[in-house]
């Protein structure tokens, strides 16, 4: 990758700016598998570049690239760069930017898809944007479906993002849900989507989604060979983002058996010690510092479970300082949960100030997801305008044999935001063929 990425820059450098693209998708390429190997940021003994250093080379690259796409593409590679490194605010604006370059570029569909909109998910995850995430992704999914020639990865991580942010909402609402049944099936498609799809960089995200699913659940065996399957394929391509990943879920998945009661407690708080000082080691190592939040939450948790209250509460008071300064809502259920199990009578007690502090970011969050997902159509095609043309008889009858004619499927047999996609295509294409 870096001699593919040299000979671009060269070409883009003699030939011009069309080549530029080339050149921004190698460095973003190597930026990401950088990324997934651990090596955020530069290395000082060796002189290698990092994966923050050619992610911020592909933005560089695609600036000089008249393909508009490539540059907000790019943006979200810096952006994923910055939250895998921990910087939050640094990855908020470039998703910000990238957003409004979509917008520009794409009125009426102003949302992201595909990775894109994967990797914006993963933020709002963090942040605790569990209805926003459900309303990206299934965005994400249904163009996917639109698109006639369907990307299997666009679906799966669509499909992952959906069912983690349907996980997260029952966690959130206090552990129970009527549709883990219908969770799981999202999770299982989404699996053997991305097994299909071939993508080894993202196989593994499937795998521990599922495994925290199925611990969360109380299937401890079916968690522990979705975990054992990261592991074998981190371990064998030295993929330490998800090796690390594997050693924070192992010890969840060992905290999941120290609970009164159980008789292993005292071996299980041992493996899960173990296991998170694995974790924080290659944390520390990678400055995979997207994990540190996690790391503290996990490590409070085995610090309360095993006695150790003092540890515990400090661990829980250095978590509570990155969550309200970096909006990091999506913990405030865990930190709400270990505070009621184990009674920690400070910390209730701070609890509604925070809960206050994460309204008023949702309030203001929510006003500008409403105002970034609304639509524009330059020549009044809206949604009321379509449904409207819809639901004329005639009008239906001849776009389905039309849609038929080209190899589609009839109109009834697709969905709503499919209907108006291929009503929109039509009426235009009607009014361009007629003219002026």
């Amino acid at each position: 990758l870096q001699e593919a990425l040299k000979r671009d820059v060269d070409l883009a450098e003699s030939v011009g700016p069309v080549h530029w693209k080339n050149a921004a998708v190698a460095a973003s390429n190597l930026s990401q598998l950088l990324l997934f190997l651990g090596q955020l940021q530069d290395d000082p003994v060796s002189g290698t570049a990092g994966a923050l250093y050619h992610a911020r080379q592909a933005v560089s690259f695609a600036d000089k690239s008249p393909d508009q796409f490539e540059k907000l593409a790019m943006r979200t590679v810096l952006a994923e760069a910055h939250v895998t490194s921990g910087h939050w605010t640094k990855a908020q604006e470039y998703f910000s930017v990238a957003a409004a370059m979509q917008r520009d570029l794409t009125p009426e569909q102003p949302l992201f898809g595909s990775l894109q909109a994967f990797q914006v998910c993963q933020l709002r995850l963090a942040q605790g944007r569990v209805s926003e995430v459900q309303t990206r992704a299934a965005y994400s999914l249904n163009n996917a479906h639109i698109a006639k020639n369907v990307s299997l990865l666009n679906v799966a991580l669509s499909r992952l993002a959906l069912a983690q942010a349907a996980f997260a909402g029952a966690l959130a609402a206090g552990g129970e849900s009527p549709l883990w049944g219908e969770t799981e099936r999202t999770f299982n498609q989404a699996v053997e989507d991305l097994r299909e799809s071939g993508k080894m960089n993202h196989i593994p995200r499937g795998f521990l989604a599922r495994a925290a699913f199925y611990r969360a659940t109380g299937r401890l065996e079916s968690a522990a060979t979705d975990l054992s399957l990261v592991f074998d394929i981190a371990e064998r391509s030295g993929m330490k983002l998800f090796l690390a990943d594997h050693w924070l879920e192992r010890a969840r998945q060992d905290l999941a058996k120290t609970r009164p009661g159980t008789a292993e407690r005292t071996a299980s708080c041992t493996s899960a010690r173990t296991a998170l000082n694995a974790a924080e080691q290659l944390i520390t190592q990678t400055r995979f510092h997207r994990r540190v939040p996690g790391l503290l939450m996990i490590g409070a948790e085995l610090a309360l479970a095993c006695g150790d209250r003092a540890t515990g509460s400090t661990m829980l008071d250095q978590l509570i300082g990155i969550v309200s300064s970096h909006n990091l809502w999506g913990f405030l259920p865990e930190i709400k949960r270990l505070a009621s199990v184990h009674d920690l009578t400070d910390l209730t007690a701070r609890l509604p100030q925070l809960d206050r502090q994460c309204a008023r970011y949702d309030e203001a969050a929510d006003a500008a997801f409403e105002v970034a997902r609304t639509p524009v159509y330059a020549d009044g095609l809206d949604d009321p305008t379509i449904d409207a043309r819809l639901a004329d008889p005639e009008f239906r009858q001849t776009l389905s044999d039309v849609l038929v004619a080209s190899g589609y499927k009839p109109l009834d047999q697709t969905s709503i935001e499919e209907q108006r996609n291929d009503a929109r295509n039509y009426i235009r294409q009607t009014e361009h063929n007629q003219g002026p």
